[in-house]
């Protein structure tokens, strides 16, 4: 084990060291100046904005989106409602009596029912509480009409509306099924075949008016 200071060898290289530390120190202080000065000089000097990135949904926002999908498969989205004003009155005698077996529902869902109010009033101006009073609310315009073609398109489109699946409603759900089941059957035995029966009648002319016909053309 040696004791004592270092060899003069062991001196020259510390020496050595330290003098390279020494001329290596104003390098370093050197890249913070500039560094410093480059952050200077981004600062004040104009820079062109990158394009950002299209904001992502919140939560909020997603959650609000996706509702909105359920409701429109539910059948809760109602279109945009517009009061209308009816052009031919509203029934009377016996189907007026006969109305008054079917129940009530929304604003819409019954004869001789619009807006709420019973007699059935010209303008109808309250909007459809869900989907199925809309429904309602569609076939009673499409049947502000004597045309018997016309009356069966509402009622094909009444029929094509009630069949939907998974209808929401917002009313009594007892009374909106009672009324569908009821207007269902009604429509597949009795309206839409009756009217079908009515257009084609129409369709077809009588024996002396086709004569008569022929008879023109040959003039």
């Amino acid at each position: 084990m040696k004791l004592g200071f270092p060899n003069n060898q062991t001196q020259t290289t510390a020496t050595a060291t330290a003098t390279i530390d020494s001329s290596f120190k104003p390098l370093f202080n050197l890249s913070i100046a500039s560094h410093s000065l480059l952050s200077i000089i981004s600062r004040f000097s104009p820079s062109k904005s990158l394009p950002s990135d299209p904001p992502k949904p919140t939560t909020t926002t997603a959650a609000a989106t996706s509702s909105a999908a359920s409701a429109t498969l539910s059948g809760c989205a109602v279109p945009l409602f517009r009061p209308y004003v009816a052009k031919v009155p509203w029934h009377g005698g016996v189907r007026a009596f006969l109305s008054q077996m079917f129940p009530r529902y929304g604003h819409y869902c019954g004869p001789n029912w619009s807006s709420g109010r019973d007699g059935g009033i010209m303008l109808w101006d309250y909007r459809p509480i869900d989907w199925l009073d809309f429904c309602c609310y569609c076939h009673d315009i499409g049947y502000d009409t004597h045309d018997q073609a016309k009356l069966l398109r509402a009622d094909l489109a009444f029929l094509e509306c009630l069949e939907r699946p998974r209808m929401a409603t917002k009313g009594d759900a007892k009374i909106a099924q009672l009324y569908k089941s009821m207007c269902i059957t009604g429509l597949r035995f009795i309206l839409i075949p009756y009217r079908m029966h009515l257009v084609k009648l129409q369709s077809k002319q009588s024996f002396p008016d086709q004569l008569a016909n022929i008879w023109w053309k040959g003039i």
